[in-house]
């Protein structure tokens, strides 16, 4: 920002020689350039008639002589490099996933329209409205049918949309040793080997079968387990 006071203006009773020659600038950067003492320093004129005010060459040598406690130049321009660095490996390119369309695409999903299906929150019993892309969950609402909670819904039961994509669920079967009390994981084939000996062995009556599940509020999953 820039005034166009001139430090002339103000009345001055004596002028001393040495600023007969001495013309300031026409605009001044601070306050202290409109008191005539300002422009009496030599020191003062000598840096005010030179091209630049404050020569690099002066502001490397103050960085240079700055406390030793601080930070070196050296050292700054080490941690800018090594974060620059960082930077440009965090912006690393994402693997790629391509996009493969149907071969045969089912009449019931059209790309970009989203489908919608009921369906019962398997912890509270409460009736949900499944929103799908191409077949992926993505939003979960109140059914405004169900009895219970017509069309609400609180944040817990919103939430459980998050199960399905956490990185952390497990990708393949688990089977777990008894003896040790630790998992291996195995592939669905040799599980479906293990499970089939098993059910065998029920049909020769060696064995029981037990279902564990939690609490089941759907009429579908009682359906099943009665089929099975």
């Amino acid at each position: 920002m820039e005034n166009h006071t001139h430090p002339e203006n103000f009345e001055v009773k004596s002028k001393p020689a040495h600023l007969a020659d001495f013309v300031p600038p026409r605009h001044w950067v601070g306050t202290e350039e409109l008191q005539p003492a300002y422009w009496s320093d030599p020191k003062i004129q000598e840096r005010r008639a030179q091209e630049f005010y404050d020569k690099p060459i002066e502001t490397l040598e103050a960085i240079e002589r700055s406390d030793s406690g601080g930070m070196a130049r050296r050292e700054f321009l080490a941690l800018m490099g090594a974060s620059m660095a960082m930077t440009g490996l965090a912006c690393a390119r994402r693997p790629v996933h391509k996009i493969i369309p149907y071969v045969v695409q089912p009449e019931e999903i059209v790309p970009g329209v989203a489908n919608w299906y009921a369906s019962t929150d398997p912890e509270t019993g409460l009736g949900v409205l499944i929103k799908t892309r191409e077949g992926r969950p993505i939003k979960l609402e109140g059914n405004p049918d169900h009895p219970m909670n017509r069309g609400k819904l609180n944040a817990r039961a919103q939430a459980g949309i998050l199960d399905l994509y956490d990185p952390a669920r497990l990708k393949e079967p688990q089977i777990r040793s008894r003896t040790a009390g630790s998992s291996q994981s195995a592939s669905w084939a040799e599980v479906d080997v293990q499970i089939t000996a098993r059910l065998k062995g029920v049909a020769a009556g060696r064995a029981r079968v037990r279902v564990l599940t939690g609490a089941i509020s759907g009429d579908s999953t009682r359906r099943l387990i009665r089929e099975f």
